[in-house]
């Protein structure tokens, strides 16, 4: 594809642009399998439906046309991986479009309102496809029982984004049976909930991100690492109380590859302490997300994590550092003040990197996914009218 920023081109007549590039792409010899639709009607070009007839990937927003879906119902019943925006209505034409889809796999639904009658439409409509969806991602705490159908989820991911002005009813989840869940990402999700999912899971999950949960006192830890053996990646947001029972899961989860520790408020010389100690064989990929002032204190607590490990596989780190936008970033210029403390925690870094201990470090990793220590760059390209 092309890669072009048209920016002199009046609102009124963008999309008679966009309509005329793509009468360049469709015709009856072309199959597209993934489309991404804007505020324009595809259906009034010639050859259209059978260009779609084999999509496998399919994006739109609420606003689209409701006719447009219930065409592209008629044509096309084998999508894979389904992305919708929705704002506070409820579109009839997504509804029958869900309906025929006899290969739905993956489902992002993002709301952005908190309506819950709304967002309890959008989960009867997440029923409608549960004999075959594998991978689901909403923004939304759950407002019914629709995840004790999606039993055949490998991956669920409820980054939670939308203000709540009404209590969260957590009873339909006591019972929820995930039995093939392997990915769990949640953010800003009652610890309730999340006990009660990992706790109904049947021992496969490997990788789970919890952030910003409720303080339990370790109980949501515990619960991980007495239902999820396998489990090779952990990122986490820790507190102080959490600590003893981070201990456990070290012990009890043998098969760690990777850790990621996200500061809320925790003591980080004990938690290094803890890491040496009790960190399994398999571990040593680790991730660090803290204040600038901790980094700039604790750095003799790092030293002395990095000492235990000399007779150990390298490590590969990342130290990011939040709340101070310059020190977190190597593009944006730095003032003294706040230089000085990064030279130091580099200038250790990279000492430990001569002696073996460190294969690999980073100092901000902003950019970097989620379990993601060399990142893989791969180049977007794309058409912009």
């Amino acid at each position: 594809m092309i890669s072009k920023n048209v920016t002199r081109i009046e609102i009124s007549n963008r999309f008679i642009v966009g309509n005329e590039v793509l009468k360049l792409f469709i015709n009856n010899d072309t199959k597209f399998i993934s489309l991404s639709i804007p505020k324009m009607n595809f259906f009034h070009i010639s050859g259209s439906e059978n260009c779609f007839s084999k999509l496998e990937n399919f994006h739109c927003d609420n606003n689209i046309d409701s006719k447009i879906l219930e065409r592209l119902a008629i044509v096309n019943k084998s999508i894979k991986k389904l992305t919708f925006e929705c704002n506070s209505t409820i579109n009839h034409g997504i509804v029958k479009f869900v309906e025929v889809q006899k290969n739905l796999k993956e489902i992002n639904l993002t709301s952005t309102k908190g309506n819950e009658i709304y967002r309890q439409s959008l989960e009867e409509l997440l029923i409608k496809c549960a004999d075959t969806v594998q991978h689901l991602k909403i923004n939304w705490n759950p407002v019914t029982k629709f995840l004790s159908y999606l039993v055949n989820l490998v991956s669920l991911e409820i980054m939670n984004s939308v203000v709540c002005f009404f209590k969260i009813n957590e009873n339909h989840l006591e019972k929820v049976s995930l039995p093939h869940l392997k990915f769990l990402k949640a953010k800003s999700i009652s610890s309730n909930i999340l006990t009660n999912i990992i706790e109904n899971t049947k021992g496969y999950l490997i990788e789970i991100t919890i952030l910003h949960q409720t303080e339990d006192d370790g109980k949501l830890i515990q619960k991980i690492y007495q239902n999820c053996p396998k489990l090779n990646y952990l990122k986490l947001s820790l507190y102080n109380s959490d600590i003893s029972e981070f201990q456990n899961l070290l012990k009890s989860c043998q098969f760690l590859i990777g850790i990621e520790i996200v500061d809320v408020s925790v003591e980080w010389k004990e938690l290094f302490d803890v890491l040496a100690k009790l960190s399994p064989i398999s571990l040593f990929k680790f991730k660090f997300s803290a204040e600038y002032f901790i980094w700039e204190h604790k750095l003799e607590s790092l030293k002395s994590f990095l000492d235990t490990w000399k007779d150990r596989p390298s490590m590969l780190l990342q130290i990011s550092i939040t709340g101070l936008r310059g020190f977190a970033s190597c593009r944006i210029p730095w003032q003294h003040h706040q230089q000085e403390p990064r030279q130091r925690l580099e200038a250790l870094l990279r000492r430990y990197r001569t002696y073996g201990v460190i294969k690999r470090y980073e100092i901000g990793g902003i950019d970097f996914e989620d379990f993601e220590w060399i990142q893989k760059r791969t180049p977007t390209y794309t058409l912009i009218v």
